[in-house]
């Protein structure tokens, strides 16, 4: 049934290159083991969790099933650390999330603020002197200026908490 389905055997082949030391060399016939193995193990390990979903009457698999389909697999001596990985993968999406949020923030404030200059100026600019109006250009040159400023810096900010927290 899944005898087509394996992992891609340069992701397996650079995770066993990492797991010797360099001076050490893998021939290709433990490559080729060590890949049906993992294929193998995450296909049973996947099958044991939909078991345990299907148990708890969900359609979804969740990272406790997996968690605990490794408890009865007996490998859960590995649980302590893929719950910190889980916490820490948990943590990056809220982070991802509040950055996002806050971006959207960031371009709706400016944005209103625009919306809002506009509609002022478009009803005092028809009662103005050729003087008054030249001012206002000026001023509304210094103020397009500052926005484009303040928009750079907001995109700054954001690019710098993605970089931060990812």
């Amino acid at each position: 049934m899944f005898e087509d389905k394996d992992l891609p055997a340069a992701a397996i082949n650079r995770i066993a290159k990492q797991a010797v030391p360099s001076h050490i060399n893998i021939a290709k016939e433990a490559k080729a083991a060590l890949l049906k193995a993992s294929t193998h193990y995450i296909l049973y390990a996947t099958s044991i969790a939909a078991e345990i979903a299907f148990e708890r009457k969900r359609k979804t698999v969740s990272a406790e099933d997996v968690l605990q389909a490794l408890k009865r697999m007996e490998f859960d001596d590995f649980n302590e650390v893929l719950e910190e990985s889980l916490k820490l993968y948990r943590e990056s999406q809220t982070s991802k999330k509040k950055v996002k949020v806050d971006a959207s923030i960031l371009s709706r404030e400016g944005d209103s603020e625009e919306i809002e200059g506009e509609e002022d100026e478009e009803e005092d600019y028809e009662n103005n002197t050729d003087e008054e109006k030249e001012q206002r250009s000026q001023n509304i040159d210094s103020d397009d200026r500052t926005v484009e400023f303040e928009r750079a810096e907001k995109v700054e900010t954001i690019e710098n908490l993605q970089n931060n927290s990812f």
